[in-house]
């Protein structure tokens, strides 16, 4: 398979529309996708582990099994994405845009949600969010329903994670 660059990406959206582009199964770990638009784009199971997304378009995005771990996600917009089952650990989102998003069943140990993420609205329905920090989330509306946390979860002030469908998990 032909080794994708982040010119070619780009191009192709330009071209396509991003809508249209397939990006699933492949291997972009530690990419820079900085400043691209992605808006509708599929990249289900995608290695974009350690990559790069700064002011990033993936509205409505399809991100399903994907492989983000360690990447850095700052002012990107992930509104109404797809992320079921993604692999989320020790991501680091900052200011970044989830409004609408479904993160079921998503991998979120030791993520930090920094500089007011909106989470509005999402979805973490059954997800592992043990060990991450939403201490500067925006979670109004979110649906934490059998999120599994721990007491290394850090919560907005005024939060009783007890109270929010969320089940306390230590192992």
């Amino acid at each position: 398979m032909h080794k994708l660059t982040q010119e070619e990406i780009t191009e192709s959206a330009a071209v396509l529309g991003a809508g249209r582009l397939q990006l699933a199964d492949q291997d972009l770990q530690n990419f820079d996708l900085s400043g691209i638009n992605l808006v509708g784009a599929r990249l289900t199971r995608c290695n974009l582990r350690g990559a790069i997304l700064i002011k990033t378009q993936l509205t409505g995005a399809t991100l399903e099994y994907v492989d983000l771990q360690r990447a850095t996600l700052t002012e990107t917009d992930l509104s109404r994405a797809d992320l079921y089952r993604a692999d989320l650990r020790e991501v680091y989102f900052d200011h970044t845009n989830l409004a609408g998003a479904y993160l079921g069943s998503a991998d979120l140990r030791g993520a930090v949600f920094a500089n007011q993420t909106d989470l509005s609205e999402a979805n973490l329905h059954f997800s592992d969010i043990r060990g991450a920090d939403f201490s500067d989330a925006i979670l109004q509306g979110t649906n934490l329903k059998q999120a599994r946390y721990n007491s290394k979860t850090k919560w907005p002030s005024g939060l009783l994670p007890e109270i929010s469908g969320a089940l306390l998990y230590e192992k």
